[in-house]
C-alpha cells in the first residue's frame, strides 16, 4: 500500500531545499491562501469541506498550469498525492470552462496578483 508522503511546509522552504521549484510553489500557495483568506492547517489538512478543498484545488490548478513541477511534488506540498492534483486540476479546468463566475474571478485575481499570464488563454489539452 502507498501512502501519502506528508511533508511539513517547511521541507520545501527549509534551508538548502529552497530551491526556485520549491519558491515557485510557495508563492503560489500563498497566493492562494491569502486571497481565499483560507486557514492554512485545513488547507493542509484531511478535511473534505468546500472552504478548504476550494484553496486546495485552485493551488493545484494554478501550480499544474504554470509549473514544470511534477503532479507528486505539487500534491506533496498540500499533502496529497499525484492524482488528486489531477482530479483538482480537471474539476477547476471544468468550472473554468463552463464560465463559473466564483472560481474564474478568483483565479483572474490570483494571477494578476502574481503576474501570471491571462488564465483564459491557456487551456488543458488533454490530461
Amino acid at each position: 500500500m502507498i501512502g501519502i508522503i506528508e511533508a511539513p511546509l517547511n521541507y520545501f522552504t527549509a534551508p538548502g531545499r529552497a530551491g526556485k521549484k520549491s519558491q515557485e510553489l510557495n508563492r503560489i500557495y500563498r497566493a492562494v491562501i491569502n486571497h481565499l483568506g483560507a486557514d492554512e492547517k485545513g488547507v493542509l489538512g484531511k478535511s473534505r469541506t468546500k472552504e478548504f478543498t476550494t484553496p486546495r484545488m485552485i493551488y493545484c490548478y494554478l501550480a499544474y498550469l504554470y509549473t514544470n513541477i511534477s503532479l507528486e511534488k505539487i500534491g506533496m506540498y498540500v499533502n496529497r498525492d499525484h492524482s488528486t492534483v489531477l482530479a483538482s486540476t480537471k474539476r477547476i479546468q471544468g468550472f473554468v470552462d463552463i464560465g463559473k463566475e466564483s472560481i474564474c474571478q478568483d483565479i483572474n485575481i490570483i494571477c494578476n496578483k502574481l503576474n501570471l499570464y491571462d488564465y483564459q488563454k491557456i487551456r488543458i489539452v488533454q490530461l
